[in-house]
């Protein structure tokens, strides 16, 4: 039986919580609001986080503490947050995602090809739902990655749209889009699974949906 140690309880958390139900192989071992009550959950095989930035401290010193692997599915993280997860994972197996979703991560390879391929213009415009605080997203932000860092991103914030991410690449009279939409929160939910499930069998180091694709 796999135990999944969840922490935060937001919106996604909770999508994960109803999730994890659904699988006969996989438990809760225990549900954190924030960082600071992860000394209290008793015994899990991997964390996680659906939480903020900050809780990276937290986790990092439990985890290490624990020797557990922990799949980090938060963005925005400041350059003294990225060297606490390198070093995190030199410690433990580390699973980190700015999306979950399998459609987004395909994606990436696709645009990445077009790009290559073709060497058109290419803007992107990412839409999410009224409360989410970064703009762009962590997955725009990644989708540029493999395109042109410098090229346009575009961020709109409207009603509870959950994820919406658009590529057009334009030369001349022609336009390409390759478009991801995410219906539910769910997508996002299914991948965390998938990562726990591979992350406890791994070793120490650093790794992400392409490891899974």
């Amino acid at each position: 039986m796999l135990k999944i140690l969840i922490n935060g309880y937001g919106a996604m958390g909770k999508v994960l919580e109803e999730t994890v139900k659904t699988y006969d192989d996989i438990e809760i071992a225990g549900m954190c609001r924030n960082a600071d009550d992860l000394h209290k959950t008793a015994d899990f095989d991997v964390l996680i986080d659906f939480s903020v930035p900050d809780a990276i401290y937290n986790i990092a010193q439990y985890c290490t503490e624990k020797q557990k692997p922990a799949v980090l599915a938060v963005t925005g993280y400041s350059p003294e947050q990225e060297k606490i997860i390198e070093e995190l994972s030199e410690k433990v197996p580390v699973f980190r995602a700015e999306n979950l979703s399998i459609g987004i991560n395909i994606m990436k390879k696709l645009i990445k090809t077009v790009s290559e391929t073709l060497g058109w213009n290419a803007e992107i415009i990412e839409k999410h739902h009224i409360r989410k605080k970064d703009a762009p997203s962590g997955t725009a932000l990644s989708l540029a990655e493999n395109i042109n860092e410098s090229i346009p991103i575009h961020s709109i914030r409207l009603g509870n749209i959950v994820g919406e991410h658009c590529i057009i690449f334009s030369q001349g009279d022609e336009i390409l889009e390759i478009r991801h939409i995410a219906l539910s929160k769910k997508v996002f939910a299914e991948g965390a699974v998938k990562a726990a499930r591979f992350i406890v069998s791994a070793g120490k180091g650093i790794y992400s949906m392409d490891n899974i694709l």
